[in-house]
């Protein structure tokens, strides 16, 4: 079974899957970092992306120039449905790849990613969302990337799906607000994902 878990910019989801893999073993596949990896390490990928953005969508190193391509896709909104259509069944084909390999060993693994609305039942089969108060998410934010803006901050998160859809969709939602304890939290999903 693959599960996805998700939430907002800042929301502390990365954090949260952490837990997950250092607790009870469960591996993660992070949708981000794996984008960033077939960016620069799939050649027909990097082809497909220097014809969207041109040469400058890499550095003279070869490394992916993600904040050029992010300052493109802002500004031009058909080259953001563009990268979308050639990254992401990149890394869906990738993800499905690496969940086989990782099956046997495990009773779930975990899909991470910003932008999962709900179980789909071909890529996931269940959704964690983890969510945490606005002004948290933007000071986590804030210390994490000290080269945004709030504006900035805002603007990403004014760009992703609002809570209550995230948290319509969600089978278990984990509080991250440092208050709420997370270690129980975890280990109740945990124990229903692992009887599942």
């Amino acid at each position: 079974m693959t599960v996805g878990i998700s939430g907002g910019i800042g929301s502390g989801k990365s954090f949260v899957s952490r837990i997950f893999t250092e607790a009870f073993g469960i591996p993660v596949y992070v949708a981000d970092e794996r984008a960033r990896f077939l960016s620069e390490h799939d050649p027909a990928l990097r082809a497909e992306l220097t014809e969207i953005f041109g040469p400058e969508a890499y550095g003279p190193d070869g490394s992916y120039n993600r904040r050029f391509v992010a300052g493109q896709v802002f500004q031009h909104p058909e080259r953001l449905a563009r990268l979308n259509a050639a990254v992401h069944p990149r890394v869906h084909q990738d993800a499905a790849a690496w969940a086989l390999a990782h099956a046997a060993a495990h009773p779930y693994v975990l899909y991470e990613a910003a932008l999962l609305e709900a179980a789909d039942g071909r890529r996931i089969q269940k959704l964690i969302v983890v969510e945490a108060p606005e002004g948290l998410r933007i000071n986590r934010i804030k210390a994490r990337d000290p080269h945004r803006s709030e504006t900035e901050i805002r603007g990403i998160m004014a760009r992703q799906l609002p809570a209550a859809d995230r948290r319509r969709h969600a089978d278990f939602l984990i509080v991250n607000d440092e208050t709420t304890p997370l270690l129980p939290q975890v280990l109740a999903v945990h124990d229903q994902l692992k009887n599942a």
